[in-house]
């Protein structure tokens, strides 16, 4: 009895170890996925598609409330680094790329203030934030 303990013990501890963590967010990555927007945000015209594509991308990643928070302080991060974005470009990025994210896209936003709950992909925020 001893040894089948001990080979099941092992087979979940060598099962547990060889498991890929789940995919986190990933900010580096995500900087680098919205750069096409920047054109957009700071001259105007359309979004193109790359950039969409990049605001589709965040929001499938906005697995869990760690996700979202690190999205939320990595946008802001990124969006500080063009003094030059335009604020009502930037808050018209999601509808003008048809993707609803909930987040207070703006050079001011407040990442402590986004409540974490049901979100189904979404990140909801306080309204007036």
């Amino acid at each position: 009895m001893k040894i089948v303990i001990a080979v099941v013990f092992t087979l979940l501890a060598t099962l547990f170890v060889t498991m890929e963590p789940v995919h986190a967010f990933n900010c580096q990555e995500a900087k680098v996925s919205w750069l096409p927007c920047v054109g957009y945000l700071i001259s105007g015209g359309g979004p193109s598609t790359t950039c969409c594509n990049a605001i589709k991308s965040l929001k499938s990643s906005l697995g869990t409330k760690d996700d979202r928070l690190a999205a939320c302080e990595c946008f802001k991060d990124a969006v500080s680094l063009f003094p030059n974005i335009n604020e009502d470009l930037l808050a018209s990025l999601p509808k003008r790329c048809d993707v609803e994210i909930c987040i207070p896209l703006s050079k001011n936003m407040k990442c402590s203030n986004i409540p974490f709950g049901q979100h189904n992909g979404e990140i909801h925020v306080i309204k007036g934030i």
